[in-house]
């Protein structure tokens, strides 16, 4: 278990590249979860390292110890059991995404019978769209291997006029803007979700991670977290005291 004691610490931190939330440019990562981690291992006196990767590869390293941290987290029930994780950071929303000549109006999971719903997966956000059909019949889902290719095929039209993407909303508006994708427009949000730091239960202890959590509570509180988020215009999911 590492500890934090020493001025040279260093705690290896990985995630994948997910504008807005953090990305790479010129070999550096940068973003609002990369300015967020970097403030708080500063007021620990520690060094945190970041390594991009799938983001399969990246939860099954922190889960088996080979890194300390990950980010950024969508909080659920398993990601809690899994990891340790930090208050939530930054909130955003789970929506669905057609084409703009698209009239559908979302309510309840009912109206989406007959659809085609198409998700990145495996992910948390294919196990919240699967959780809200779980009772729902006469839905098509599609999982894409990434965000950026189920929207290219959904402006492409080569699911049908009616599909629906399902995903994070400042994740699909930056993709939208950022590679051009002007034939798609954001339909409904879902619900809300949340993201946060987490941390290995098995290559970090208890009283360390509370430390970690603590220290980003203190940065939360002061409001320097909020004043982070403004910057990139993301929306702080608490609010400064």
């Amino acid at each position: 278990m590492l500890c934090f004691t020493a001025p040279a610490e260093t705690l290896h931190f990985v995630t994948k590249i997910s504008p807005p939330l953090n990305w790479e440019e010129k070999g550096q990562s940068i973003g609002p979860m990369i300015d967020i981690l970097q403030a708080t291992c500063k007021s620990l006196g520690i060094t945190c390292t970041i390594q991009t990767m799938p983001w399969r590869r990246a939860l099954l390293m922190v889960e088996d110890g080979q890194a300390e941290g990950l980010f950024a987290l969508a909080i659920s029930p398993d990601r809690i059991a899994q990891f340790y994780l930090s208050e939530p950071l930054i909130v955003s929303a789970y929506s669905f995404f057609g084409l703009n000549n698209n009239n559908f109006h979302y309510h309840k999971p009912e109206d989406l019978i007959g659809h085609t719903i198409v998700v990145y997966g495996p992910s948390n956000t294919q196990t919240v769209l699967e959780h809200a059909l779980k009772d729902i019949k006469g839905v098509s889902i599609i999982i894409e291997k990434d965000d950026l290719t189920l929207l290219r095929k959904l402006a492409e039209g080569r699911y049908g006029q009616e599909a629906l993407a399902f995903m994070n909303r400042d994740i699909g508006e930056n993709l939208c803007q950022s590679q051009h994708i002007s034939e798609i427009k954001p339909i409904a949000d879902y619900s809300s979700v949340y993201y946060s730091i987490g941390l290995s239960r098995k290559a970090v202890s208890e009283s360390n991670a509370n430390r970690f959590f603590n220290t980003v509570h203190i940065l939360n509180k002061s409001g320097k977290i909020a004043e982070i988020l403004k910057k990139w215009k993301l929306t702080p999911a608490i609010k400064p005291q």
